[in-house]
Formats: C-alpha cells, sequence, structure tokens
C-alpha cells in the first residue's frame, strides 16, 4: 500500500470517529428531557426511571439545586397532582 492511500485512509477513519462522537455528544446532550422551564426552576420529567445522574449534572451546571421529588406543578397554578418530579430549582436570594 502506498503512502497516499495510507494518508487518506487514516484521514477517513479519523473524520468519521469525529463525526460519530459529535453526533453521540449531541444526542446525549438533546435527551435530557425538560418539561417545563421557568425563571424559579426546570421541571425534567416525573419519570423516575431517568438516569438521575445526567439530570444532576444538568442542574449544577445550570447553577440550580436538584430535587429528586420537586412539584411538577408552576407558580400559577391553581390545581396539582401530587407526584415526585425530578426538577432544577433556583433561589431568587
Amino acid at each position: 500500500m502506498s503512502k497516499k492511500t495510507t494518508l487518506i485512509i487514516l484521514a477517513t477513519v479519523i473524520v468519521l470517529g469525529v463525526v460519530i462522537a459529535g453526533a453521540y455528544l449531541l444526542q446525549t446532550e438533546s435527551s435530557i428531557p425538560v418539561r417545563t422551564e421557568d425563571d424559579q426552576k426546570i421541571v425534567y420529567t416525573i419519570d423516575l426511571s431517568v438516569d438521575e445522574e445526567r439530570l444532576r449534572l444538568d442542574c449544577s451546571e445550570r447553577g440550580g439545586k436538584f430535587n429528586e421529588c420537586g412539584s411538577p406543578c408552576g407558580p400559577d397554578e391553581d390545581v396539582c397532582m401530587a407526584v415526585c418530579a425530578y426538577t432544577c430549582e433556583f433561589n431568587d436570594n
């Protein structure tokens, strides 16, 4: 095999690796569920089978406090289900 062919194969493998890694990272980031979001909190999901660690990390990166049993309801809702939701809460203090 010539040097040129080896370089082309190597470059192709590197480009494919970068594309696959980028697609994986985009899929991982976009797969964080967000049900609702406002200034006070993010309600991720009421599905407690979701990977909690990814949600904790996302909340930490946003500067909030993670709550594994927060309220899924917004501040203006008159009626609210009493269920646990993964939430990220922000203090105005």
